[in-house]
């Protein structure tokens, strides 16, 4: 019994593993089940071999050794320790990938161009050892968190935003508002973005969680409404908290990448603002992360691996078909509102993803790429899956360091007069 437990426990180890390290994208059914499955192989693979290490011990020690199921399960585990070690190996190469983009977007000597006073502090912001023991363990002594702040509007609590910032309370300092994701259905705010916020917000800055109306009780154009209402409460209010108006990043994953790029791209449009058509909705920079940026699939990427989407946002985002609106499904695609006039992205996606395509990703920054006259990094992660910034791991840290020193470059070459 015990060596059939093993076993089985082997075999899903065995399976996360290799759905980490290959990554079926169709049928929809294997993709799906190859995110939920294999994404804690795939993004903290240290804290799986770990996990993996104790199992093939405890195997070793209770399985009896004649058993054929206990000497399978033992080689299962060790067949996933090694995985865990490609793709250990394979997470370190998005750093390299990160600075690549950056290069090619700012310029090859863009760490020089940087004010010395804000250069990123020079440490990994993630090590292996705590991606390995504590992969879930976001929070900083030093961030205070300030949860429930209504931001306007009338939907109760998907019109709160959370704060976070050093306990020191500096003054004057930038800020970084995250969109959480979830398929416009669902998500919350302190769910999601963790790692960024509580590093950036040891780092000085003033971060920023807004809830938003979800689907399908809302209907889009509801959400990119609520994040614009947060916006302008950020320009009206970061100051009271510490936070400079005139320095407001914006980033987010999934639907909260599509968000804020989406956001990014209609600074000030009334259109969007009902009801405070005035209010200031602008920010400095986007770093939208593994977002949806295409909502009509104009170049047929999904069509062509059975990922039928476009009813799921008929019936749930949009409520309406695009024959019958496409005005509106035009509206909710970022790739629509590309624009010479639009301000630094840094768009990053994972080139594993397997719930929404890289594909879109490519197309979006080539297009942002080819009108704006603003700088558009793009950088692709190899064997990145979907939510890579859910974990303390050595990828995550790696995105955390191109964002550091992608807004240091802004920051710099757009805020001040070096």
């Amino acid at each position: 019994m015990i060596a059939a437990v093993c076993f089985a426990v082997g075999v899903l180890t065995v399976l996360s593993t290799c759905l980490a390290l290959f990554t079926p994208r169709r049928p929809l059914v294997v993709g799906w089940l190859a995110w939920v499955v294999g994404l804690v192989p795939c993004e903290v693979p240290r804290a799986a071999l770990v996990l993996n290490t104790l199992l093939l011990v405890v195997s070793i020690v209770v399985v009896p050794l004649h058993a054929v199921l206990g000497v399978l399960a033992i080689a299962c585990f060790a067949a996933a320790m090694l995985g865990d070690l490609v793709l250990a190996r394979r997470s370190r190469t998005a750093e390299p990938a990160i600075r690549r983009a950056l290069r090619t977007a700012l310029g090859d000597d863009f760490e020089r161009a940087v004010d010395p006073e804000l250069v990123p502090v020079a440490r990994r912001p993630v090590s292996p050892l705590r991606e390995g023991l504590a992969p879930f363990a976001a929070q900083r002594r030093n961030v205070e968190h300030v949860a429930d702040v209504p931001y306007g509007g009338d939907a109760g609590t998907r019109n709160q935003l959370d704060l976070y910032c050093d306990r020191s309370r500096p003054q004057g300092c930038p800020v970084l508002i995250y969109v959480h994701g979830g398929a416009w259905t669902h998500g919350k705010k302190d769910q999601q973005g963790l790692p960024i916020m509580y590093h950036f917000a040891s780092r000085g800055w003033l971060c920023v969680q807004p809830n938003y109306r979800l689907c399908p009780d809302a209907t889009f154009p509801d959400q990119i409404v609520d994040i614009k209402r947060a916006i302008g409460w950020v320009h009206d209010h970061a100051h009271e908290h510490g936070g400079d108006p005139q320095q407001i990043f914006i980033t987010g994953g999934s639907a909260g990448g599509h968000l804020s790029a989406l956001a990014a791209l209609t600074i000030n449009d009334p259109t969007l603002q009902p009801g405070f058509e005035d209010a200031e909705t602008s920010v400095v920079a986007a770093m939208p992360l593994y977002g949806d940026y295409d909502w009509l699939d104009r170049h047929g990427e999904r069509a062509e691996r059975g990922l039928d989407r476009m009813k799921y946002f008929a019936d749930k985002i949009v409520k309406c078909s695009a024959d019958t609106d496409r005005e509106r499904w035009e509206q909710g695609s970022p790739l629509s509102h590309v624009r010479a006039d639009a301000p630094p992205f840094f768009v990053v996606h994972g080139a594993r993803d397997t719930m929404l395509l890289v594909e879109d990703a490519r197309h979006f920054a080539t297009a942002l790429q080819s009108v704006s006259e603003a700088p558009v990094a793009y950088a692709e992660l190899p064997g990145a899956q979907h939510a890579f910034d859910g974990f303390q791991s050595v990828r995550c840290g790696s995105v955390i360091n191109g964002m550091e020193w992608f807004t240091a470059w802004v920051r710099t070459t757009r805020l001040r007069v070096v």
